[in-house]
């Protein structure tokens, strides 16, 4: 794949999402063994199209996506070419979308819109080094970099050397574990990685471009999550969903009028069974999920209205 041209090419768009939540990525102390969570989703706006892919029950990618011109969203449309073990990231960059994912054999694999043949390509894996959770991408600094956790739960990271038109190995952080899939967002000119660590609790970390170099996990010490995190800057508001210890979808944002996070604010309205995935598209915040039948459901904020509406299941 030419990272090259499409990184010189620039980017269009930046998905900061997921994600994502990998089988191996729950706490049993914390979660109800009757409780099976299932791995998340990802979500982009790409070439005016809103399109969420999954993992699906044989292991395949899938995905479906909203035509505009039906005002419907399709049925699912999976890959039959090759079985992934997590739930997948997205990015979009110069008019081309790529898909990364863990594989059956622990590495990272990724696939690519093809433009020029109108289609997908196969899976391409990355074979030198295993992850145990799902990936995070992000487009930052003109670096692409995927983020995850590798088997000594330690957040993991490589990225594209544009200097060496090649990827880096992996580089593990090795300070403190995490027991989530990474989410990583880039935002007020920081590059801030969240996940779940040991305790439940929502942690963080980001780039200090004054001292260039990262800082340690500081983590937020007022409420447990059994899910991975998912992050987004919408409405100049930096905005973390998980799931809750109840099942519910919960976040907490930064104030910037208080310079302080608010705590978590939990929906109290509906259990789901994944991490959320969430996504600015047209002018709408949207959160997606699995519920407890294994439904795709999301809710959206309604700036009419100035609330958010309940869940609405795709089938």
């Amino acid at each position: 794949m030419n990272w090259r041209a499409a990184i010189k090419g620039g980017i269009r768009l930046i998905l900061i999402s997921i994600f994502v939540l990998n089988w191996a990525c729950i706490m049993p102390s914390i979660v109800d063994a009757a409780v099976i969570y299932r791995p998340g989703y990802t979500v982009v706006m790409a070439n005016e199209r809103l399109t969420v892919f999954a993992t699906d029950k044989n292991g395949n990618l899938t995905h479906r996506w909203y035509d505009t011109a039906k005002d419907a969203w399709t049925g699912w449309v999976p890959f039959k070419d090759g079985t992934i073990t997590s739930a997948p990231a997205v990015v979009m960059a110069n008019e081309r979308l790529t898909v990364f994912a863990t594989d059956k054999n622990g590495n990272l694999t990724h696939r690519w819109y093809d433009t020029a043949k109108d289609a997908w390509t196969g899976w391409v894996p990355f074979k030198d080094g295993t992850i145990t959770s799902a990936p995070a991408v992000v487009m930052a600094n003109e670096r692409l970099t995927v983020f995850a956790t590798d088997k000594n739960g330690n957040l993991t990271h490589r990225w594209y050397d544009t200097a060496k038109d090649a990827w880096t190995g992996w580089v593990p952080f090795k300070d403190g574990t995490i027991t989530s899939a990474p989410a990583v967002v880039m935002a007020n000119e920081r590059l801030t990685v969240f996940a779940t660590d040991k305790n439940g609790n929502l942690t963080h970390r980001w780039y200090d471009t004054a001292k260039d170099a990262w800082t340690g996990w500081v983590p937020f010490k007022d409420g447990t999550i059994t899910s991975a995190p998912a992050v987004v800057m919408a409405n100049e508001r930096l905005t973390v969903f998980a799931t809750d210890k109840n099942g519910n979808l919960t976040h907490r944002w930064y104030d910037t009028a208080k310079d302080a996070w608010t705590g978590w604010v939990p929906f109290k309205d509906g259990t789901i069974t994944s991490a959320p995935a969430v996504v600015m598209a047209n002018e709408r915040l949207t959160v997606f999920a699995t519920d407890k039948n294994g439904n795709l459901t999301h809710r959206w904020y309604d700036t009419a209205k100035d609330a958010w509406t309940g869940w609405v299941i795709l089938r």
